[in-house]
């Protein structure tokens, strides 16, 4: 996959799952690149045109309008819709005869003349077409040899219905159907890789529903069992065990544990879905918080006191990662490019507050600096321009203030270091005099009992209860 100039982004499928690189995609084989990683980066990415997948049984087109998938269509006469509803026995094969012969004879589209024969009311229409757009991605999943090529650009006006998919949901319920297990041995990763969830909130809460028996298997991911010892944990027999960590795999929610990386335990507010609030107030808030952006120090970012606990923090982070990530509310009215962009840029400033606030050592530099409510910079919110963020002429207005300050602070601690040293001397020689004028007492001797060889911990954690309870009422409950 390339163009002149560009270099690859999708990783290659023998790479593992979880770590894609960013940069420009434009066409390939899904031989060389897997279709997960694909919508997912042009999902992040914005992207508005179209992406082309060419196979044996035909052309499929995906239509994605500022990285959301609102429409798709096939060339596959199994996956149009006539046929589709004949398959499912939501129309009889004389209704099939009778529409596909109106549309021939008029050159209407199949959708206007179900409707028309009042085979189909509008509202099961549109329930109608919705299936069918995801049957035709949903069996892209099980393609191995196409071709694909992503054309950039505003969608044609003759597009059809505009819906709105997740590519997470898409991507998970995709691979949970696939039952080649060539394809599934290709998309896991050796059965001694130690799976760790992810702790990055564009991976955390994206819009997908859980399957039951997924919930229970998320329970076994802690960072110290390998896949191996997870399948032999759960009910399901291997394959659907194989298929589920694959699709988790894939949308990224978990990914295998880096070598010198510890063990990350999920917080308990990650799963399940934000309180609900009106339309038009959550639209307020994302303007509220938008604005926030420019004005707000990290503390106020995340609506917490200065002397909040760390537990505290990760907890508002969390809530609010899932509140106002990028790829969730579909259901917003006039959800646009623009709405997108401001949650993608509210999620980098809440990110950018979080990283410094968790560290305690930046957390005390930031604390003791007079500049306390300073705003979150542009420049420290990833993939952030300068002035999206901060208004023009604040950065110089105070950043001479600060290094005012610094130096102010500087001869201070020099101060204090020096008086700190003096009163230590001062006590250390008195210590010591008054030990070589003190008598001289015989300590009896220490003896020291043998020390019981410590064995390494062979048991194995507990089952989580606690985290499985949270996940039964997660995701689409």
């Amino acid at each position: 996959m390339n163009k002149q100039g560009k270099t690859d982004s999708v990783e290659r499928r023998n790479a593992s799952p979880h770590e894609a690189a960013g940069a420009e995609v434009y066409k390939g084989n899904l031989r060389d690149f897997r279709l997960a990683d694909l919508l997912i980066y042009l999902q992040r990415g914005t992207s508005t045109g179209i992406l082309l997948i060419e196979s044996r049984a035909g052309v499929k087109k995906i239509f994605i309008e500022n990285g959301d998938i609102v429409f798709a269509s096939s060339g596959d006469s199994d996956e149009q819709l006539g046929e589709l509803l004949l398959k499912e026995g939501r129309i009889t094969l004389e209704e099939y005869y009778q529409s596909s012969d109106l549309s021939l004879r008029t050159g209407q589209c199949m959708e206007k003349v179900l409707v028309k024969l009042g085979y189909l009311t509008p509202d099961e229409l549109a329930g109608a077409v919705r299936h069918q757009v995801e049957e035709i991605i949903l069996n892209l999943f099980a393609v191995e040899d196409a071709e694909f090529e992503f054309h950039e650009g505003i969608l044609p006006e003759d597009t059809g219905i505009k819906l709105c998919f997740s590519a997470a949901d898409l991507i998970y319920r995709g691979i949970r159907r696939i039952n080649n297990f060539t394809c599934l041995r290709e998309l896991c990763p050796p059965m001694d890789s130690v799976l760790n969830f992810s702790r990055d909130p564009l991976d955390i809460f994206q819009e997908f529903t859980l399957e039951d028996a997924d919930k229970r298997l998320l329970s076994y991911v802690n960072g110290l069992y390998p896949i191996k010892m997870i399948m032999f944990f759960s009910s399901a027999n291997d394959f659907e065990t194989l298929r589920a960590i694959c699709a988790l795999l894939s949308i990224r929610l978990i990914k295998v544990r880096g070598e010198d990386e510890p063990p990350f335990e999920l917080h308990g507010d990650a799963f399940g879905a934000p309180s609900a609030a009106p339309a038009d107030e959550f639209l307020q808030r994302i303007e509220d918080m938008y604005r926030g952006c420019r004005s707000l120090g990290y503390y106020e970012m995340l609506g917490v006191e200065k002397n909040a606990s760390a537990e505290e923090i990760k907890r508002a982070y969390y809530e609010l990662s899932r509140r106002f990530h990028p790829d969730r509310h579909f259901s917003l009215p006039g959800r646009d490019g623009d709405i997108k962009k401001k949650l993608t840029v509210i999620l980098s400033c809440i990110t950018c507050a979080y990283d410094l606030l968790s560290d305690p050592v930046k957390r005390k530099e930031y604390n003791g600096t007079p500049l306390l409510k300073d705003p979150v910079r542009a420049e420290d919110v990833p993939g952030s321009a300068a002035g999206e963020i901060m208004p023009a002429g604040r950065e110089h207005a105070e950043r001479p203030a600060a290094g005012k300050h610094r130096g102010r602070r500087l001869w201070l601690y020099i101060t204090a270091a020096v008086i700190t040293a003096a009163v230590l001397t001062t006590g250390a020689l008195r210590m010591l005099d008054s030990d070589r004028n003190a008598p001289q007492t015989v300590r009896p001797p220490v003896v020291r009992q043998p020390v019981e060889e410590v064995k390494p911990h062979s048991r194995l954690p507990a089952f989580r209860n606690d985290l499985f309870d949270r996940l039964e009422g997660a995701h689409g409950e």
